[in-house]
């Protein structure tokens, strides 16, 4: 029998929220009040100038939500019982001819993010893509453009995701993503978290221990 194993995978974590878990009127109210900086030149989009919105707003609802979302990331998908503290979060916004540029999370192991537009719109919204190697990856000391049969998750170099109001997708922080220009007079909103370490490392001998304030 033929047996195909996936090695090294990196999982992204993709759900969509529902009934008592969605967004409440009173926090997107909150949300959509923050003050925003815009980035890097005319296509630029927004960003908070406050890195801890969930804390100084009083979001708890929110924080706990992402909290048990990513408790269920580490245990049931990774498969490993230590601790991951929330230790940032912010809120980005896309208005129309706007984009996010490609980016890593600096100095975070796991995020968490969360989306809704200005309506509470069940409409697709502008995609954010997470970009890989692909068969770079599988052949690493070759550059060749190859004849794909069709895309799978060994030959394809990117994971778009169209995310709706209430999407919340959690990733390695370390993976490169980035979101296409806006087509869409709606204001289109990611409210992101950074996870890290929390805790004292298993082994004897070279353990660690990490406490995140």
């Amino acid at each position: 029998m033929n047996n195909v194993i996936n090695l090294f995978s990196v999982p992204v974590f993709v759900t969509q929220l529902t009934g008592h878990e969605q967004f409440q009127r009173s926090e997107l109210d909150i949300l959509k009040s923050i003050d925003m900086d815009k980035q890097y030149g005319d296509d630029g989009n927004y960003l908070s100038k406050e890195s801890h919105v969930l804390q100084k707003y009083n979001l708890n609802r929110i924080k706990h939500l992402c909290d048990r979302y990513v408790s269920h990331y580490t245990e049931n998908v990774l498969g490993i019982l230590d601790e991951f503290r929330m230790f940032r979060s912010w809120l980005s916004m896309n208005t129309m001819g706007t984009r996010h540029l490609a980016h890593s999370h600096r100095n975070t192991m796991i995020s968490c993010i969360l989306y809704f537009d200005e309506f509470m719109s069940d409409e697709p919204m502008v995609p954010i893509s997470f970009g890989q190697d692909g068969l770079d990856q599988i052949f690493r000391t070759f550059q060749f453009e190859f004849k794909k049969k069709e895309r799978n998750q060994y030959n394809n170099n990117v994971l778009t995701i169209y995310p709706r109001t209430n999407t919340l997708i959690i990733f390695p922080g370390w993976i490169k993503h980035e979101t296409e220009e806006a087509r869409s007079m709606t204001k289109r909103y990611c409210l992101g978290t950074n996870y890290f370490f929390n805790g004292e490392s298993s082994g004897s001998y070279h353990n660690i221990n990490i406490q995140v304030s």
